[in-house]
């Protein structure tokens, strides 16, 4: 009896993506492979502190929303693994620091994720990351000031500028090279 052997309703369409190639099926390609992943995760914070956790398993519960909520979202806007590891270390040291008791987890864990995206450089508006999260943009914002002000980030320069978000709309739009290199030049 496996406890995570995806077998019921839910199981299911939590292992199900609309993309053809998802971002982590190379690792987990289940739901079961995702909560092995967190379980990993989770083993790797425990070994790191001695203390016993206070809060107790209310913790894991939010980390493992926390958690599903950045991979659903890293994999909608198919970004690397690094991306979202990254996200949920920010969302793992947040957590901590500050309460999480009236506030959204899954919209701090998109906040995270929107500072991971920043950090990597890899150009997503805030749009595109409210559309696959089913977050309104405001809420999204008000959790990015949260984790900044708790995590004492600044924020990257010229990250909301259009030169950062240029030459991917260059090649959503498929202009050739000449278009893409004068836009690189007039901003």
């Amino acid at each position: 009896d496996d406890p995570f052997l995806p077998a019921g309703f839910v199981s299911a369409f939590s292992a199900f993506s609309l993309e053809r190639h998802p971002v982590l099926a190379r690792s987990a390609s289940a739901f079961s492979g995702q909560l092995a992943e967190l379980e990993r995760a989770l083993a790797v914070d425990a070994a790191a502190s001695s203390t016993p956790d206070p809060a107790g398993p209310m913790v894991s519960v939010d980390s493992l929303r926390a958690y599903l909520q950045i991979v659903d979202v890293a994999s909608i806007l198919r970004l690397d693994r690094d991306i979202a590891d990254h996200a949920f270390d920010l969302f793992k040291e947040c957590s901590t620091a500050t309460c999480l008791r009236n506030r959204s987890v899954e919209a701090l864990a998109t906040a995270a994720l929107v500072q991971a995206i920043r950090e990597a450089r890899e150009p997503r508006t805030l749009q595109e990351i409210s559309t696959a999260s089913n977050l309104p943009q405001k809420e999204i914002g008000k959790y990015i000031k949260i984790l900044g002000e708790s995590l004492k980030l600044s924020q990257p320069l010229n990250s909301n500028s259009i030169a950062v978000h240029m030459p991917r709309f260059c090649n959503l739009l498929q202009l050739n090279k000449s278009a893409q290199v004068s836009e690189e030049l007039k901003t």
